[in-house]
């Protein structure tokens, strides 16, 4: 397989993903932006949803700029109301949904003895409940078409345990947890289910940290105060027809195809100041 740095570097004469229509959660800032972004460059018409309507305005008016098809929603995914809405007009404005990124979080710090049940609720339902319901609302199609890609963006912070991290923790675990079982479920019918987990993401938590709270609309966010370092992966995955972007499967075997794409994974932690 070529270098990392050679095949990042070479331009993408060919859109692997055109044809296919990518959702993604919380895709008006941060890691959700920078992945919209990345799909529609690749080819797939992108819906991205978020409860900051600037925000969402701003990252549309810069996917519509690649040349793709987009549409954008205010919507809350821890109700399902706004879930089946969102997935409803998605799909009617774009066709069947061939790539979900369940990327909406939050993160809320401190000891969990001294968090409140509207803490806990809060953010095990934006990081957790969030990919159960809108991974039901679009298993159904994928399942009929006998193909999709599911991605989960996890965290660092659900493969490891630290001070302060008890609620976050749990939801990134739990996300973990619940993406391994969709892999089992979901692969005799040629749905994929994939998990990423990122570090903490500049500039977002840095900005929190200096207003004195650890809370963002976008997932990845790890504990503070971590070693800072940088970490690549790629992974080579068959193309599909509609083809899909996924990372390192949980479960199953990816289908064979002619061609292939290559996704890299950059993780990065950062040091905050004490």
């Amino acid at each position: 397989m070529a270098r990392i740095s050679k095949t990042n570097g070479e331009p993408r004469e060919k859109k692997p993903l055109v044809g296919g229509v990518a959702l993604v959660t919380g895709g008006s800032r941060g890691i959700g932006r920078a992945i919209a972004r990345q799909l529609a460059l690749l080819g797939a018409s992108v819906s991205i949803c978020g409860r900051d309507s600037a925000a969402l305005e701003k990252a549309a008016r810069e996917l519509a700029k690649t040349g793709v098809l987009v549409h954008s929603q205010m919507a809350d995914v821890t109700k399902l109301a706004h879930v089946t809405d969102l997935v409803a007009r998605t799909e009617t404005t774009l066709g069947p949904i061939t790539i979900l990124v369940n990327n909406a979080g939050i993160g809320l710090f401190g000891p969990a003895h001294e968090k409140t049940e509207a803490d806990w609720d809060r953010v095990l339902d934006t990081n957790l409940k969030s990919v159960f319901l809108v991974s039901r609302a679009v298993a159904p199609s994928m399942i009929r078409r006998g193909l999709g890609d599911i991605i989960n963006i996890s965290s660092l912070a659900g493969k490891s345990a630290f001070a302060g991290g008890g609620i976050y923790c749990a939801s990134k675990w739990g996300v973990l947890g619940l993406s391994g079982c969709m892999a089992e479920d979901l692969r005799e019918h040629g749905v994929r289910v994939s998990v990423i987990c990122p570090g903490s993401v500049r500039p977002g938590i840095l900005r929190a940290h200096r207003q004195g709270r650890f809370e963002s609309a976008a997932s990845g966010r790890c504990c503070p105060r971590r070693r800072s370092h940088r970490h690549t992966r790629s992974a080579k995955l068959p193309q599909r027809d509609p083809p899909s972007a996924t990372s390192e499967t949980l479960g199953g075997t990816a289908r064979p195809g002619p061609q292939f794409f290559l996704l890299t994974i950059v993780v990065t932690t950062t040091i905050l100041p004490p």
